[in-house]
């Protein structure tokens, strides 16, 4: 295979994630739930988007704060407004500059793909 098409056909990524005490306490997927739970106002129907099930997000979300130690999402029960779910200060803040961060990383990684992998080029 030319070294071309080869570079077409594969891609590189980084996978970052936050740890403490060598236990993932944030990445990619639970910044996803987040992002959708933020857009759609409701941790229940972004599971549903991702395929999840609302009891594991409850659960990854529950998890991720606990060892955070501070709310990533305001919850508010059903009622005459309905309820719903919007990301906290601290939520919009990590969940912004953990995508940012990704991404940056991300086109460092195909810099080092391009200085790495170029076969003969």
């Amino acid at each position: 295979m030319d070294t071309r098409k080869w570079k077409e056909a594969y891609t590189l990524d980084a996978r970052i994630r936050l740890r403490k005490e060598g236990r993932v306490v944030y990445g990619s997927g639970i910044a996803r739930l987040l992002a959708l739970t933020d857009q759609l106002k409701s941790l229940h129907r972004a599971a549903g988007q991702m395929g999840m099930p609302y009891r594991k997000a409850l659960s990854i979300v529950r998890r991720a704060e606990e060892e955070l130690g501070r709310p990533l999402l305001e919850r508010s029960i059903g009622g005459a407004g309905g309820g719903g779910s919007r990301l906290t200060p601290f939520g919009l803040w990590l969940s912004g500059n953990f995508r940012a961060f990704e991404a940056e990383v991300n086109q460092y990684v195909e810099q080092l793909k391009d200085k790495y992998f170029n076969e003969g080029d």
